[in-house]
């Protein structure tokens, strides 16, 4: 797929009864475009749309936030974080995938090939030959 120019549906997240996810706001980059229900990373200046390489941080939940012109930080977004989700994932292929690292590769299409790809989370349960559950792994935790 090629990276989102409108909204989407965000993922259906697959936490267990009682839990919700994590949502957070989160500085736009300067000129960056995030729609809903894209994967985004997080860079120095801001989040951006999840393309090449650099962690996943999560995915937005509010509709088009467009801070084209704008200096990093101007706009903000809401991102859902470290969830359970429900979504396709390229190459997933049957039960033997549970734990392998899944990565997206534009800002709506997740896979297993890591390279040129941003780190997303593990698959954490196979559902059919084209969907998994990905336990996100968010923020990257800061080393001591």
């Amino acid at each position: 797929m090629a990276a989102l120019t409108v909204n989407s549906v965000p993922p259906t997240t697959k936490l267990p009864p009682g839990q919700n996810p994590v949502i957070m706001d989160y500085d736009l980059a300067a000129n960056a475009i995030i729609y809903k229900g894209a994967f985004v990373k997080l860079g120095t200046t801001g989040i951006t749309a999840s393309t090449g390489t650099g962690r996943c941080l999560g995915y937005a939940i509010e509709g088009k936030i467009d801070n084209t012109g704008g200096a990093a930080g101007d706009k903000t977004a809401k991102i859902v974080l470290g969830d359970i989700i429900e979504h396709a994932v390229a190459t997933v292929a049957n039960a033997a995938d549970i734990k392998k690292r899944v990565f997206a590769s534009d800002d709506q299409t997740l896979t297993l090939v890591s390279t040129s790809n941003g780190f997303v989370g593990w698959v954490y349960q196979h559902v059919t030959s084209t969907t998994a559950l990905v336990k996100m792994a968010g923020p990257a935790v800061p080393s001591a």
